[in-house]
């Protein structure tokens, strides 16, 4: 009897300790630009934290459950307690203000999961715009059917025909490296050119001149 006594003690210390591990999460961060450490905006942003909902069938829901507005210098801070039954949840923040002047629109690739139970600093990155004015000269020779497939930034395939002196601007992202890419079709035969734009900064317009 006395055995039986002792493991119930044992299970409701057990029990009392996994409620007690239910810690306060604090988050503190800034909203920041890619590539610096500086406040991506002036303007007040307002972030959302979230936690998902697993559902029975495809996908996942989630609740909004506080939201905040950056200061002056776009810090934030969450404080907070998980909820109940959440064990099999994800906590996130998201940025919910939309759209941030010379930035790529939000979306869920800003999300910033959070570790429960811990203090810790997460910051949201955003990723600014840049552009790059690209001119192409084909120095030939040049047969009749050539074209020239090329991407810039990893963004939509163009294609040109026939001898090319062309110059066009492309919308990329900044302070990283741009990776162009580009396929020639001349005389029934094709060959690959990739060149890289090894800084792009932000928020400024990339000459860039590729001849083949």
């Amino acid at each position: 009897m006395k055995i039986i006594h002792l493991w119930l003690v044992v299970l409701l210390c057990s029990t009392i300790a996994c409620k007690k591990e239910k810690k306060e999460t604090t988050v503190n961060g800034r909203v920041i630009t890619y590539g610096t450490d500086t406040k991506a905006t002036n303007q007040p942003l307002t972030i959302g934290l979230f936690r998902s909902i697993p559902g029975s069938g495809f996908g996942t829901g989630e609740r909004k459950l506080y939201e905040t507005i950056t200061d002056s210098n776009g810090n934030f801070e969450f404080i907070f307690m998980p909820e109940e039954n959440s064990e099999n949840s994800t906590y996130y923040l998201r940025l919910i203000t939309q759209p941030i002047a010379g930035h790529y629109g939000i979306s869920y690739s800003n999300q910033v999961q959070l570790v429960i139970g811990m203090k810790q600093t997460k910051n949201i990155v955003l990723s600014p715009y840049a552009w790059v004015k690209l001119h192409l000269i084909n120095n030939g020779p040049y047969y009749p059917g050539d074209k020239i497939r090329f991407t810039v930034c990893g963004g939509e395939i163009r294609e040109l025909y026939g001898p090319v002196n062309n110059q066009a601007i492309y919308s990329s992202g900044g302070n990283s490296s741009c990776r162009i890419g580009i396929t020639v079709f001349r005389n029934n035969e094709s060959f690959n050119l990739i060149d890289t734009i090894p800084f792009v900064p932000a928020f400024d317009t990339t000459y860039y001149l590729i001849e083949f």
